[in-house]
């Protein structure tokens, strides 16, 4: 089932012009109300066009659709107009893409009700004609999304179905249409990843088969933008290693497909499907994996414990845990690897004639508490339970991999502890040049540090303040930073913070979003 339409230009200045304060200097920052505990508004970059920020409101229309608004600010953050979207009540903002004529957003339903007619929405911004687009569906009951990804006049979406299977959703962004691509890989599968490869006018999906009394195997399948499955690689591994966090890229000259991505053992022997988000194994190394329709599979697998300078990414008590282990390991078999992360938000950059692939490696962190209660005749019961404090953000691997698919150097880049209770993208890496700049917000300070391309650092870690309001702002609280590029050397931070200030009369304290706009020269 699927329905399109589009959505006319509805144009009126917003609040946030007037939340707009222009400071002498750059950062230009505006602020919107906003709560601490959830998320509210999300943004996208769509370069030199400007900045696109929108959120659910709480108007339904006539026809019972949940009016969600759209907001264009111009590259000095003044808004130049505001949309009204309606979309079926209960969608959720998934994930999005830019593609060569502007975005397109996938928005999915909050729950799998059987009497909703419509559970997931692909909007379509036109840069040109400022424009959005409305395409809408329903999938089975019980299906999830496992992937979403889009190029210039299409995009793809992974399915996986109940009872180990999967499908491919095709949608042709020109006309509106949805056809139903089936799954080529037969048994027992799972969709583990999907993405567009914009250089070589792909997409590819990673996929795993169950095989009896044998290790699990790892299909790459590839389509073209019209959403024809064109190749479709094999990769079999007797070392029973679980294959995650996938980048993929299409080398121009040859064509032939390169994959990358970590890996953990599994030392149970037991390998099973699992959906993303009940994956638990840690990342114990990096994987290179090339495809070519004239030659062998070229595959190499590195240990996170043969990185360089890996130690240093380890807290300390981890630290002394590994250190521990080696010590048994003499005696007796370890029955994990010696290094192992949990790794998120994988991404691939092509530098110069390298590969560079980055991940944040975060863990969960909990906190022990005891309290006592008493029984009937009044003796004490001690209680002791672990509550979860959220995800703790730690570091950044790097590694970057030659045209041979060696590890030419890796990189731990220090995050300063973050914990959220979401799991989301905190760390910047962007190409500069010869260089990599990496950059993360924490307490209002922006991080950053330079790496040259031979894998030494060039200068020491800055620290920058970002600017808020008025002169006299405190923070108090802070969630959800993040920092994206927008053009140029201009980027975006933003974030959600609580901020007093004594010389207020009203509004104090104040809970925001933030928008800052940095330029770096």
């Amino acid at each position: 089932m699927r329905y399109t339409y589009n959505i006319l230009v509805f144009c009126f200045f917003f609040f946030i012009t007037s939340a707009i304060r222009s400071q002498s200097f750059e950062p230009i920052r505006i602020e919107l109300s906003a709560r601490m505990d959830v998320p509210t508004y999300h943004t996208e970059s769509l370069g030199k066009e400007g900045l696109l920020l929108f959120y659910e409101s709480n108007e339904i229309n006539e026809n019972q659709k949940r009016n969600w608004f759209f907001s264009l600010l111009d590259t000095s953050l003044t808004e130049k107009w505001v949309q009204i979207v309606p979309l079926t009540d209960g969608m959720s903002f998934l994930t999005s893409e830019r593609n060569a004529n502007g975005l397109v957003m996938l928005f999915t339903a909050n729950s799998k009700s059987k009497s909703q007619s419509v559970n997931y929405e692909v909007i379509t911004y036109n840069n040109k004609l400022e424009q959005f687009n409305l395409i809408g569906g329903i999938i089975p009951d019980k299906a999830t999304i496992s992937g979403f990804a889009a190029l210039d006049h299409s995009a793809l979406m992974a399915i996986n179905l109940p009872k180990s299977k999967s499908d491919f959703l095709f949608f042709d962004l020109r006309n509106g249409s949805v056809v139903s691509i089936q799954n080529s890989i037969g048994g027992d599968v799972l969709v583990n990843d999907l993405s567009s490869v914009k250089s070589g006018s792909i997409f590819v999906a990673a996929i795993s088969q169950e095989v009896d009394k044998g290790p699990m195997n790892n299909y790459f399948v590839v389509f073209n933008h019209r959403g024809t499955i064109i190749r479709t690689f094999l990769h079999e591994d007797l070392q029973h290693r679980s294959l995650h966090s996938f980048a993929f890229e299409r080398e121009q000259t040859s064509g032939d497909i390169i994959v990358i991505g970590s890996f953990s053992y599994d030392v149970n022997k037991k390998d099973k499907l699992k959906q993303k988000d009940e994956e638990e194994d840690e990342a114990a190394g990096l994987f290179y994996l090339r495809f070519s329709e004239h030659q062998d599979e070229q595959a190499n697998f590195i240990d996170f414990k043969d990185f360089k300078n890996i130690y240093k990414a380890l807290a300390a008590e981890d630290l002394m845990q590994i250190r521990q282990k080696q010590s048994r390991s003499n005696n007796e078999k370890a029955d994990k690897p010696d290094i192992a992360f949990r790794l998120f938000n994988p991404n691939l950059i092509t530098i110069e004639d390298k590969l560079v692939y980055s991940a944040e490696a975060y863990r969960p962190q909990y906190r022990l508490e005891s309290r006592i209660e008493y029984d009937f005749y009044g003796r004490p019961i001690p209680y002791t339970y672990s509550v979860f404090e959220g995800y703790n953000f730690f570091t950044t691997i790097l590694g970057v991999f030659n045209q041979q698919g060696e590890l030419s150097w890796s990189y731990n880049f220090e995050i300063p502890e973050i914990i959220s209770f979401h799991l989301q993208p905190h760390t910047l890496i962007q190409p500069d040049s010869s260089d990599l700049v990496f950059c993360v917000l924490k307490d209002g300070l922006l991080n950053s540090s330079v790496i040259g391309m031979d894998g030494n650092e060039i200068g020491s870690m800055e620290q920058t303040k970002v600017a808020s309001d008025f002169a006299n702002d405190r923070l108090l609280e802070e969630d959800f930073t993040s920092v994206i590029h927008w053009y140029e050397n201009n980027y975006i931070g933003m974030g959600y913070q609580k901020i007093a200030n004594n010389k207020l009369v009203e509004n104090n304290p104040r809970t925001v979003f933030y928008l800052n706009k940095l330029s770096f020269h």
